[in-house]
């Protein structure tokens, strides 16, 4: 059972899985946890797949659901391209994709690799997870990152003028006493 979870590992680290592809595996993995001794007679699942796949603590057995497990092995490449700028491979990405923008800004260009493709779907539920934390040397900008803690959104939903648009917010605070700029916001 874990050697047919492992195979297709290395493959869902570059590339996103076909849902229907993904669905073939969770089926193969069911099938043969509630495999009967004999071929003619038929099975009975005494629980459901996603059942199966809650966690041991949730009264699951901690099986991968394939999708899932795809997603965040995309996630991890995805994290990877973020937070280390200065891997090569990471170079290679943001030269060939986002060479004058962020890897949050950058939209799905012509041609693009069917890994590129892969890892930019999982950028949304990257971005539902995290949260920016400012930094005297920032470059989060007002409108479009996530940076207002204690909100829902945690976006800026006022309206703002288009020049405002490139602010980012350490424009908006006094780096000396560390307050904001009153005036200016």
């Amino acid at each position: 059972m874990s050697v047919l979870q492992a195979i297709p590992t290395f493959i869902m680290q570059y590339f996103r899985l076909p849902l229907q592809t993904c669905n073939e595996i969770n089926s193969i993995l069911a099938n043969f946890w509630w495999r009967s001794d004999t071929a003619n007679k038929k099975k009975i699942h005494w629980l459901s797949w996603k059942s199966l796949c809650k966690q041991k603590s949730e009264g699951g057995l901690g099986f991968r659901d394939t999708q899932s497990f795809n997603q965040a092995l995309l996630c991890k490449q995805a994290w990877k391209l973020i937070t280390e700028p200065n891997n090569p491979l990471s170079q290679v990405y943001e030269d060939r994709y986002f060479p004058r923008t962020s890897f949050w800004a950058v939209q799905l260009g012509p041609k693009p690799s069917y890994t590129w493709r892969s890892i930019l779907s999982v950028r949304d539920l990257i971005c539902k997870g995290i949260e920016w934390k400012l930094a005297s040397r920032s470059n989060i900008r007002v409108c479009g990152h996530k940076w207002i803690t204690h909100t829902h959104s945690k976006t800026l939903i006022t309206p703002v003028q288009e020049d405002f648009h490139d602010i980012t917010v350490v424009d908006l605070i006094d780096s000396e006493i560390r307050v904001w700029k009153i005036d200016f916001v």
